[in-house]
């Protein structure tokens, strides 16, 4: 069968048509594949950016928490090792007594340890004592802020916090234990030295009274916080 020319013209138009309909179609398909993908990812990226601030942020706060520890603790030390410096004029104190008459007159007397006892008694002693006590008021700010710190320390878990809690708690307890020598020299003339017992809690104080032991606590735990300071460091800069 023959088709005339006019059919062939309106075949021809619909076949023309019917090509342009399905490239619309697929150009419609690709738009949208186009802008799905688009919005992928720039939701990708925003996530990412959103991702990497967080991240940075997080990081600042812990370089931040780290040299306000650092400061804290260098500030603490120094303070700390003033007054260590007056203890080690009260042991000179103490044992000035330690070959006296009134230190033999206790010996005979088996009231021990009797060069302590004898320091106890000396008008100078409480105001040593109240020196002491009044420099170490000082440092209940930075005790507080120790505290603090190692609060914060714990929550964001950096490296090794258990570590700068243990320092930390040590330096606080070092500063105590020199706030009890200080209270001991106020209060020890009214001790009843006669009583064993008395005697006996005498004997544990003046093993307290000892500088270098303090001094060795002292650089042992600041050592121990400044490693574990550096350590925490490397793995932020890393």
């Amino acid at each position: 069968m023959t088709l005339s020319k006019k059919t062939k013209e309106w075949v021809c138009f619909w076949i023309l048509g019917l090509e342009l309909f399905l490239i619309t179609i697929d150009l419609h398909i690709l738009g949208e594949v186009v802008a799905a993908f688009s919005a992928v990812t720039i939701a990708f990226f925003a996530y990412k950016g959103f991702d990497d601030w967080k991240r940075q942020k997080h990081t600042d706060i812990k370089l931040k928490l780290l040299d306000d520890l650092s400061n804290t603790v260098h500030e603490f030390y120094e303070k700390l090792m003033e007054q260590i410096h007056s203890i080690e004029f009260i042991e000179i104190g103490i044992q000035c007594h330690k070959d006296t008459l009134d230190t033999r007159g206790l010996k005979e007397k088996n009231i021990t340890p009797a060069h302590f006892i004898v320091y106890l008694k000396q008008e100078h002693t409480k105001q040593d004592g109240r020196k002491l006590l009044n420099s170490l008021t000082t440092l209940h700010p930075l005790s507080s802020r120790l505290k603090l710190l190692t609060i914060k320390i714990q929550s964001l878990e950096l490296t090794a916090w258990n570590d700068i809690y243990n320092s930390n708690t040590n330096l606080i307890h070092i500063s105590n234990r020199m706030a009890y020598i200080a209270s001991m020299l106020i209060n020890g003339d009214s001790l009843f030295v006669e009583n064993p017992d008395v005697q006996k809690h005498l004997k544990k104080v003046l093993e307290v009274i000892n500088s270098n032991a303090l001094k060795k606590d002292l650089n042992e735990n600041l050592d121990e916080i400044l490693k574990v300071i550096q350590d925490n460091y490397k793995l932020l800069f890393n």
